[in-house]
């Protein structure tokens, strides 16, 4: 980072599956490591803007609301920018969807049926503590049904009022098998579609301008 802010890149990403579990043991995450990490990164001289990449539902739930507040506070510094955004992984409302396609290593402890909950609950912490959360949603993920696709459309409509942006994007094997093609989505694919991105015309402007 030092050497990056010396050379001019004085804002910086920092990149993982899952920030909120660095320093942590496994799935259990370490705050406090976290935080000492930003506050040594805030302390580089000319540094601005730390920008997050991917984080995990089931690991901030361990995070409090003042930690959040925090971390995001360290992130944006004295730059101006208010709402960095953070990488968030829902990529459905079916949490046995999810688990059936090998997911359940994301979901940890949480339950089939708590998942479009905590995953609503957990957005909306991160708003109150100010960040963006840029919400991923999977397309055609094996055996989704209509109704998996529906409750994903609700479950959008939700959180419609929390300051999120939506990215749905197409399921894709990584064991070679053929990746889903516009041919393969059904009406209800094109407008969970179209009802995320009418979301995010809204957003996605102010979001770039802030950062």
């Amino acid at each position: 980072a030092r050497t990056n802010v010396d050379g001019g890149v004085t804002s910086i990403g920092v990149l993982s599956e899952d920030i909120f579990r660095y320093g942590g043991a496994g799935v259990h995450p370490n705050p406090g490591a976290l935080l000492s990490l930003l506050s040594d990164l805030r302390a580089i001289p000319g540094m601005r803007l730390i920008q997050a990449d991917h984080a995990n539902i089931a690991t901030i739930r361990h995070f409090s609301d003042e930690q959040l507040r925090a971390i995001h506070g360290l992130m944006c510094g004295d730059t101006g920018a208010r709402h960095p955004w953070v990488n968030v992984g829902v990529e459905s409302a079916s949490g046995a969807l999810l688990r059936r396609a090998g997911g359940g290593g994301k979901m940890v402890d949480i339950s089939d049926e708590d998942w479009p909950g905590q995953c609503a609950e957990q957005l909306a912490r991160l708003c109150r503590a100010g960040f963006s959360p840029m919400v991923s949603l999977l397309i055609g993920i094996p055996e989704e049904t209509q109704e998996d696709i529906a409750a994903t459309w609700e479950w959008v409509h939700s959180i419609s009022a929390l300051n999120v942006t939506v990215f749905p994007v197409l399921y894709a094997p990584v064991d070679g098998a053929d990746p889903i093609t516009r041919d393969d989505l059904t009406p209800l694919h094109w407008r969970l579609m179209r009802d995320s991105y009418e979301l995010n015309f809204r957003r996605v402007p102010v979001l770039y301008a802030d950062n």
